[in-house]
């Protein structure tokens, strides 16, 4: 322990008096040696001689050559091939699992199906009641823009003795209406008595009277 302060007190004389103080000399020391001097030590005897050469230890050579491997690491086997066996097994489970799942695509299409024309039905409804709505929708425009009809004036109303007077003048009205018809009717009667007695005296037929009468519009 005294020798080591011993050293430590002469470092630092030598310091304060032969060199300045630079941050080479303020700086720590490492202990050791690096790894760029490990194999490269001269001998002392002939450190200051020109014919000193660099002459490799053998040990550090033979850990130089021998490969950087972990310690720990497992040594690795060779890749696993499956035989034909354990690929039919394997062939077989995939088989298996894509009939399974086409089965059960095949349901959901089924179901789907029937969900899709349920809807199609639906949906032809609900497009008849909206056209129904719409057509309604139109008279009801139309109604409401019609123009209004006028009031209707009521007649008033009428004393009994009125109401006898406007009875007894429509029966009158009717009377003669029944006269001019009845008149009207006895005229062509005679008009027609009267030619079918020029047609006896001229010695033609009715007949034969009505196919002149035909061939003179032609």
């Amino acid at each position: 322990m005294s020798q080591e302060m011993n050293n430590a007190v002469g470092a630092e004389k030598n310091i304060t008096t032969d060199s300045p103080i630079t941050a080479e000399n303020t700086a720590p020391k490492r202990r050791g040696r690096s790894r760029k001097d490990v194999g490269n030590t001269v001998p002392a005897s002939v450190k200051n001689t020109s014919e000193a050469k660099f002459e490799p230890t053998p040990v550090l050579e033979a850990v130089a050559d021998t490969p950087a491997t972990a310690p720990n690491e497992p040594k690795t086997s060779k890749r696993h091939y499956p035989t034909i066996s354990e690929r039919l097994a394997a062939v077989d489970d995939n088989i298996a699992r894509l009939t399974k799942l086409n089965e059960s695509r095949v349901t959901l299409i089924a179901k789907t199906q029937a969900a899709l024309e349920e809807r199609r039905i639906a949906l032809e409804k609900s497009t008849k009641a909206l056209n129904d709505a719409q057509a309604k929708k139109s008279t009801l425009v139309e109604l409401q823009n019609r123009p209004s009809k006028p009031p209707v004036v009521k007649a008033p109303k009428l004393s009994p003795e009125e109401r006898q007077q406007a009875r007894v003048a429509a029966l009158e009205r009717a009377r003669t209406v029944r006269k001019e018809k009845k008149e009207a009717r006895m005229a062509e009667e005679a008009k027609v008595r009267e030619l079918v007695a020029m047609l006896k005296a001229s010695g033609r037929s009715v007949e034969e009277f009505f196919k002149e009468v035909s061939q003179d519009k032609e």
